[in-house]
């Protein structure tokens, strides 16, 4: 399936976003977006050492992405500027291929101005249209309150949780909840 067309979208704070699939050229800007979400995002599971990739590394990301008809990966960009990324990837396994994983990640200074809005409208359009996607699922931070909102009001429900999966440097832990949604009756 072809990559959506880009769409431009008002976001709440006045500004124009263009949410488009994300290209070779983004790979610098999407290695910094994932450093610094690592680092200041209280949600995020990656800290900021673990991220050892490259641009070239990200550049056959994104080709995996545009290559590979159940997987798509969306940016979020202002005045040229990449902001946010939504990924998805569907299971190869052809008993499994009607299912797939959503990644989302906004710049810092964007948060809460309708940007993850946006990138999740984009990514639910392109899997109701795409012929074989039926079920996109997600795992959040039970905390990440934010992002549990958003995900509910797009009609996503908790279908687990995995007590206890992500530890904390201070020894406390959170939960993982897994999420889905059906975009197929």
């Amino acid at each position: 399936m072809s990559a959506p067309a880009p769409r431009t979208v008002r976001l709440s704070s006045g500004e124009t976003c263009v949410i488009r699939s994300a290209e070779a050229g983004d790979a610098e800007a999407l290695v910094a977006l994932a450093v610094a979400v690592a680092a200041d995002a209280p949600y995020v599971v990656t800290q900021r050492h673990e991220l050892a990739w490259t641009s070239e590394q990200e550049r056959k990301w994104i080709a995996d992405h545009s290559e590979r008809p159940g997987w798509l990966a969306l940016v979020a960009t202002v005045g040229g500027e990449v902001i946010g990324l939504c990924d998805f990837k569907s299971m190869t396994q052809e008993r499994l291929a009607h299912v797939g994983t959503l990644g989302l990640a906004v710049a810092a200074a964007w948060r809460g101005r309708g940007v993850g809005r946006a990138l999740m409208t984009a990514l639910l359009d392109w899997a109701k249209a795409h012929p074989t996607i039926e079920k996109v699922s997600l795992a959040v931070i039970e905390e990440n309150a934010p992002a549990v909102a958003l995900y509910r009001s797009f009609g996503f429900a908790e279908e687990g949780r995995r007590p206890r999966e992500i530890r904390w440097g201070s020894g406390s832990y959170s939960a993982d909840l897994l999420m889905f949604r059906m975009v197929k009756p």
